[in-house]
């Protein structure tokens, strides 16, 4: 079965040197294409699966999309909502203390990958502890360093404070 371009934008919605490539390859004629559209619609895919805008950028870029158009595309349809992150910023949130992290890193990275929220991930993360998570690194820290001694009891100071963790 020969795939024409039409079914080719419609099934994988590529930039215009993938698509330009395609049409080299079947022979078939390159048609009419706005590349912004094709933007569009993968921006509003990716922020519906909650991607930071960093990511999205990143992906776009894999797919041949020009930087230029990426950039001024993806500044233009920034989320202003934060009720439909909430959920995902809070599940996140969980999931880096149960891994561990401590709520300065889980702050840094969250307001690194979604700024436009920065304020309200800030307000989210203080209705966490990460004692937990505090508990499990100093546990950790224990087994590795000798705190008996000076230089182990700094060590072991050095190694929660590099995670994030206020002793």
């Amino acid at each position: 079965m020969k795939m024409n371009a039409e079914t080719y934008i419609y099934k994988y919605r590529p930039s215009c040197d993938r698509l330009r490539q395609f049409c080299m390859r079947h022979r078939v004629a390159y048609p009419v294409y706005d590349e912004g559209d094709a933007i569009s619609d993968w921006i509003q895919h990716y922020r519906s699966q909650y991607y930071s805008t960093r990511k999205i950028i990143e992906k776009l870029r894999i797919k041949w999309f020009q930087p230029i158009l990426i950039d001024s595309m993806i500044h233009t349809s920034e989320p202003d909502d934060f009720s439909q992150y909430e959920i995902f910023l809070r599940r996140s949130i969980e999931n880096h203390i149960r891994k561990g992290k401590s709520l300065r890193q889980i702050r840094m990275l969250l307001s690194h990958d979604f700024p436009q929220f920065r304020e309200e991930i800030m307000i989210l993360s203080h209705e966490y502890s990460d004692t937990e998570a505090l508990a499990h690194m100093q546990e950790k820290a224990w087994k590795k360093y000798d705190t008996s001694t000076r230089e182990g009891k700094w060590k072991y100071e050095q190694y929660l404070r590099e995670r994030g963790f206020e002793l």
